[in-house]
């Protein structure tokens, strides 16, 4: 009983989607090639104007990326490769390191013995790739929306400024992801 439903829904519907687009036509060359009415028509010309596009921005994580920032208190480092992020800040004696590894992402301070472990980051990470790429939202709008919480406009800035920094380069060995 049901499939018979189902069934006959998908074949009106399939049926529908064919004729619809016939028709259309069918009208639309009487409007074209119907007879005309005795007035002249005057047909205007679309005037073009050129516009500029911007580039479409993407989430380049396969590398190899080496970005560095500073500022008057604070060092920034960041290491990209193969879809694995290994930042290093530096700040008062304190060294602070995330690491973002597939599905998890990882932070502890130096000197210290413990630190935080994240999972579940990889479908957002995705979620973040196809938004850049389709044009919906852009970098700095990522950024503002999501790393607000994190701290004041100033350390958002810093941030900005550690992702503009970034550079095609291979990465010393001694960075472990």
């Amino acid at each position: 009983m049901k499939q018979d439903l189902v069934h006959d829904f998908f074949e009106i519907g399939s049926k529908a989607i064919f004729l619809i687009p016939v028709i259309l036509f069918i009208i639309m060359l009487f409007q074209i090639l119907g007879p005309s009415k005795g007035t002249p028509q005057i047909h205007n010309s679309p005037i073009l104007t050129p516009t500029i596009v911007p580039a479409q921005k993407t989430l380049n994580l396969q590398g190899p990326f080496i970005c560095t920032s500073s500022s008057k208190t604070a060092s920034w480092s960041a290491y990209i490769k193969d879809k694995k992020i290994v930042v290093i800040s530096k700040q008062n004696n304190e060294v602070g390191n995330y690491l973002l590894d597939g599905d998890c992402g990882y932070m502890w301070k130096t000197p210290g013995l413990t630190g935080q472990k994240i999972c579940g980051i990889s479908s957002y990470v995705s979620i973040a790739e196809n938004l850049l790429s389709t044009g919906i939202i852009s970098p700095d709008s990522l950024l503002n929306s999501n790393l607000s919480s994190l701290g004041t406009s100033e350390s958002i800035g810093e941030i900005k400024k550690l992702i503009k920094s970034c550079k095609k380069s291979s990465i010393p060995n001694k960075i472990v992801f």
